[in-house]
């Protein structure tokens, strides 16, 4: 993180221990922070017209399912579906405007726009939260619709990154929303496959622990040492991150294959892969929470 954006938040961490951490502190640091965003927003507008322009994108898409929902089912039905989504839609697009003064070169200077890298970002986060009210409103996914998620999930992931650093766009902002983005879009995802049979329902609380562990003990030292706690990523992660794409892949596949003469075959791949895969993320977990510690 830039010296700036590192000096207000440790200032902000600073007063909030300092004051016992009493609701009154907790408001003052959002009032704070929405001052902060405003002031950037202010001296930057080049950032808050490319952030206009994101939020056009996000919009519609909301959109374009109530328009598809009024093909299906009535009015109030749709309405009642997608309401939800419109709320994630915006909170996400909030939580964008609040972070822009992290959008910064490594010298401390703003970088001139958001970059096309942002809004690959943004958008994989809103797949997931398409998946999280879809979840939580206990409508079923097609495998069409899996297979779309999965795919849209993955290839943003594997693309803004290159592309930030491509274009010169890479920055603090760029690196929070991607953490954000994938434990939501994974989650969603892996709470979606659970539910419908793709993913035995034990790797759940494997996941939860793998994304649990860290973000807690992280928080703690934060709020504890009033410095944010960072930690590079591990090749040991990527393998596990790597082996739940295996999972995700051979889930959907097993599903496809429920009925069918080798249909127990493929469950049974997939439930080793999903022991594997655990394995995998208990081993990265573990490094990563010791890494934590030791700073």
């Amino acid at each position: 993180m830039d010296n700036v954006a590192s000096t207000f938040s440790q200032m902000r961490l600073t007063e909030l221990r300092t004051a016992g951490y009493r609701p009154v502190a907790w408001a003052h640091l959002l009032r704070a922070s929405w001052w902060q965003a405003r002031q950037t927003a202010h001296a930057h507008p080049h950032l808050v017209r490319d952030w206009r322009r994101l939020a056009v994108v996000l919009g519609l898409l909301p959109l374009g399912l109530v328009a598809d929902g009024f093909r299906r089912a009535s009015a109030g039905a749709t309405l009642r579906r997608t309401w939800p989504l419109i709320v994630v839609t915006t909170t996400q697009l909030g939580d964008i405007y609040v972070h822009l003064g992290l959008h910064r070169q490594e010298m401390g200077r703003m970088h001139p726009s958001l970059g096309p890298a942002m809004l690959l970002t943004a958008i994989r986060g809103w797949v997931g939260g398409w998946l999280l009210t879809r979840f939580i409103q206990h409508q079923p996914l097609s495998d069409e619709e899996m297979a779309f998620a999965l795919a849209a999930i993955l290839l943003t992931d594997i693309a803004d990154g290159p592309l930030a650093r491509h274009t010169a766009r890479a920055s603090a902002l760029g690196r929070y929303l991607d953490g954000e983005a994938d434990i939501v879009a994974w989650t969603a995802l892996t709470l979606t496959q659970a539910r419908q049979g793709q993913v035995p329902w034990w790797f759940v609380g494997v996941f939860a622990l793998r994304w649990g562990m860290p973000m807690l003990v992280g928080f703690g030292r934060t709020f504890a040492q009033a410095e944010p706690v960072a930690v590079a990523p591990t090749g040991l992660g990527r393998a596990a991150g790597a082996a739940q794409v295996l999972l995700t892949l051979t889930g959907l596949l097993a599903a496809r294959h429920s009925g069918q003469p080798h249909a127990q075959r493929w469950q049974r791949g997939r439930d080793r892969l999903a022991l594997a895969t655990a394995g995998l993320f208990g081993a990265a977990t573990l490094l990563h929470l010791r890494r934590m510690l030791r700073q």
